[in-house]
């Protein structure tokens, strides 16, 4: 007993490590082109379903606040990367990587936040983007993880969706899922047939042996009279290595009466503890057992992941050292100081002489104007011979780029050589003129 406890202590510790620093490296990559950033797919767990499946319930169950928006149709239109935080004081917030230094306590602000920048990228009327939206929650009542709710899997048009959407957004899906750093949440319905659920479908995809995929069946308590989902959380109809969660969501009237998720979550725990078809699956019942599963899962997959991640970016690193090196060191130049020359006696003898003998309630333009013409003059002979400096290295570039088969065609080769030359003088003397 001593010897797991202090397994899990050390867990918690390394947990407490790992999972903050690949947020980290989460919010840099986030600032990155995809071009930059390929090859640096970090763990993560990447939640599907069909729409109206429930999954933005799961997540608002696991964050434990109201803070997604909500319709009949299509709600999920942008990747939301959410990212967990844990922490000790009693305040809860949330922050948005496109927000930097603002911090959000009402979480029905976070709600409207996550609206408006969806409808500024996918546009308002049920449009979709595959622009990632950062989020993370702050909290004493999560566990650290790292989630990307992506958009639902939906089949019939509406709005200014393309008549191809769920072709789109299945290879929006595939294109997180199919990374083996990503951990995959499948979310099913429970009153659906679970062997046609589009979420397991995919992930069986991605994950063909189903060893990073997590099932969770919701809404448990609105299955046909008579059935239950017990079978499916042992994994005895379609196995998965890391198993299945069942959950109990909010309903669509429990959402219009504003039922709390603290109120839903208590609703869950007594459904399971007196159904006699879940007696004895407590370890895969409930969303706090999700939360925790998904914690030691993501912990896991990270500490196996990084030395491989780690591995490519010191890759990239040597990569984009040696091409730093190819440009040379750096050429010194003189700086302009703007205000040189310029001293507070010139100022005022400026503003006295557009103002006249009678003193204006408002300081004028026109000295200032007169002041920044006189400071541009000086800038005029710098900028000239910088002009001049590119028009020689780009007549070299220009001779350097004449090819050895030209020399058999002297004529064109030196016809070639004035179109260029004049054409860079031209722009030369332009900017002259200008």
């Amino acid at each position: 007993m001593a010897k797991s406890a202090e397994a899990a202590l050390a867990a918690q510790t390394v947990g407490q490590a790992v999972i903050p620093l690949v947020n980290s490296l989460q919010d840099i990559i986030a600032r990155l082109d995809g071009e930059d950033a390929a090859g640096l797919e970090l763990p993560q767990v990447a939640a599907i379903g069909g729409q109206s499946s429930g999954k933005s319930s799961v997540l608002e169950a696991l964050v434990g606040r109201d803070f997604l928006p909500r319709g009949p149709d299509i709600c999920t239109r942008r990747p939301l990367v959410l990212q967990l935080v844990r922490h000790s004081a009693a305040e809860e917030w949330g922050e948005f990587l496109h927000a930097p230094g603002r911090r959000f306590h009402d979480f029905e602000q976070i709600k409207r936040e996550i609206q408006l920048e969806t409808d500024k990228e996918a546009g308002d009327n049920k449009g979709v983007s595959e622009k990632q939206i950062h989020l993370k929650i702050f909290s004493p009542n999560v566990l650290d993880i790292t989630l990307v709710d992506l958009p639902g899997i939906t089949r019939v048009p509406v709005g200014d969706q393309p008549s191809d959407i769920e072709s789109r957004i299945r290879t929006m899906i595939m294109q997180y899922i199919k990374h083996p750093s990503c951990i995959i949440l499948a979310v099913s319905p429970a009153n659906a047939d679970l062997a046609n659920s589009d979420a397991l479908q995919l992930a069986r995809l991605a994950d063909p042996d189903g060893s990073r995929t997590i099932g969770v069946i919701t809404k448990l308590d609105i299955m046909d009279r008579g059935t239950d989902a017990r079978n499916f959380l042992l994994g005895n109809v379609i196995p998965l290595k890391l198993g299945y969660v069942g959950v109990v969501n909010r309903s669509q009237e429990d959402i219009n009466f504003n039922r709390s998720v603290k109120d839903a979550l208590a609703f869950e725990e007594k459904f399971f503890s007196t159904l006699p078809a879940y007696q004895g699956l407590s370890h895969c019942c409930g969303v706090p057992q999700l939360a925790k599963k998904l914690n030691m899962i993501l912990l896991k997959h990270i500490t196996k992941m990084l030395p491989g991640l780690k591995a490519r970016i010191n890759t990239q690193l040597v990569a984009v050292a040696k091409e730093h090196a190819a440009y040379g060191d750096t050429v010194e130049s003189t700086e302009i100081d703007p205000c040189k020359s310029i001293t507070d006696e010139d100022i005022c003898t400026a503003i006295q002489n557009s103002g006249g003998p009678k003193g204006a309630m408002f300081l004028p333009e026109v000295p200032f104007e007169i002041l920044v013409r006189k400071q541009i003059v000086r800038l005029l002979d710098p900028s000239l011979q910088c002009a001049q400096f590119i028009y020689d290295e780009l007549i070299k570039i220009s001779h350097g780029c004449l090819t050895s088969e030209l020399q058999k065609f002297p004529t064109l080769k030196r016809r070639m050589t004035e179109v260029v030359s004049n054409f860079l003088r031209e722009m030369v003397f332009d900017q002259r003129r200008q």
